[in-house]
């Protein structure tokens, strides 16, 4: 499986250049296993009307078309990449968007967000944190905070390191370790991150993707917990 992140690791040029080759295919392969998930986790954000979105790891658009929808032309969204392939299929996907929206998209290093900060009432990633290694993780949650405004909240959806996997998530552990190219997303302790990041998890819920576990987090900025 490959994550829905588009975003760099250590190696971000290998990484940009395995999407640019998936760009194509990557909706018919990847979308009927993703899709559900990525569903469940958009509902959890439950975007509003009016509000400034981002979506780190943006891919196809597949997410960015119902958050533009959602927000409608009072709203904002935005969309960063590392995959120019994939940010042009994006563009074609936001077609779709049905009557005024404003949206935008950009190839942009997560780590380093070109964005000022408390811009945003919410942060989305699909399939995307895995995608970084230490200390790259926390960088990015890291720009998470300071893009997100002091009442703003954040959706992970992601592979979850469970404590005692079962058979498909260790046959995918060892995959990912023998081919990181393709089996690139690493399963991660989603909690554990996020918390040590400074923020505070309101919601949770682990699913499964083809007996590999998901997990799912809706979280705000610890310093605006009531």
């Amino acid at each position: 499986m490959v994550g829905q992140g588009r975003s760099p690791t250590a190696a971000p040029n290998t990484t940009s250049t395995s999407y640019d080759r998936l760009s194509h295919v990557y909706d018919a392969w990847f979308d009927p296993f993703e899709a559900p998930l990525r569903a469940a986790a958009l509902g959890l954000l439950a975007p509003r009307s009016g509000e400034r979105i981002l979506e780190i790891g943006s891919g196809t658009g597949r997410a960015l078309v119902p958050l533009a929808t959602a927000v409608a032309s009072r709203g904002l969204v935005a969309g960063i990449d590392l995959s120019a392939r994939m940010l042009a299929a994006c563009s074609r996907q936001l077609r779709r968007i049905p009557g005024p929206s404003r949206v935008g998209i950009a190839r942009a290093r997560a780590q380093s967000l070109p964005l000022q900060g408390s811009a945003f009432d919410a942060v989305f990633m699909s399939f995307t944190l895995e995608l970084f290694e230490p200390p790259d993780d926390t960088e990015v949650l890291a720009e998470c905070r300071r893009v997100l405004r002091p009442s703003g909240r954040m959706v992970v959806l992601s592979l979850w390191k469970a404590e005692r996997p079962a058979f498909a998530a260790r046959a995918y552990a060892v995959g990912h370790r023998l081919l990181p190219t393709l089996l690139d997303c690493r399963p991660i302790e989603l909690d554990g991150l996020l918390r040590r990041a400074g923020f505070v998890i309101h919601r949770s819920a682990t699913h499964s993707l083809s007996g590999i576990p998901v997990r799912l987090a809706l979280a705000t900025l610890a310093a605006s917990r009531s």
